[in-house]
């Protein structure tokens, strides 16, 4: 039996990855609070403008419930905030006589999941070859 041929991500590959994956969530999450707060501001400002000019008014506060919007964005943006990331795996996939392992792999972008772990068998496989780039030594194709 042949020893398993494993790809990995190279170090500084999976350190760009996980850099990114830990700043996007928290820019969404300061975006959200600063769009929250703006959004407030325009919403609160006319509200207290026309209590101060035209006295209190029970129906006004009908106007206050246009603050859940903001208040939703800003519950967003703090659980984006504290999104804590998932480590990318070192191994992407390992190549043996049998099968094909492929590893579990976060996203970057915290919507679009896990990649759960697959095995294919290589009993169809004719050969394997590289997708991208020159063809390099080691690769059969």
């Amino acid at each position: 039996m042949a020893e398993p041929l494993v790809v990995q991500l190279r170090p500084e590959t999976r350190q760009a990855l996980e850099r990114r994956a830990t700043r996007d969530p928290v820019l969404r999450g300061t975006a959200a609070m600063r769009l929250a707060l703006f959004v407030s501001a325009l919403l609160l400002v006319p509200l207290i403008a026309v209590n101060a000019i035209e006295g209190f008014r029970p129906r006004t506060l009908v106007l206050l419930l246009f603050l859940a919007v903001p208040a939703a964005i800003a519950l967003w943006g703090r659980r984006m905030l504290r999104t804590v990331p998932s480590e990318v795996a070192v191994d992407v996939l390992v190549i043996s006589d049998d099968d094909v392992r492929f590893e579990a792999l976060t996203a970057v972008n915290p919507a679009m999941g896990v990649a759960e772990p697959d095995v294919w068998p290589r009993v169809d496989t004719t050969s394997v070859r590289s997708a991208c780039g020159p063809r390099t030594p080691g690769w059969a194709g």
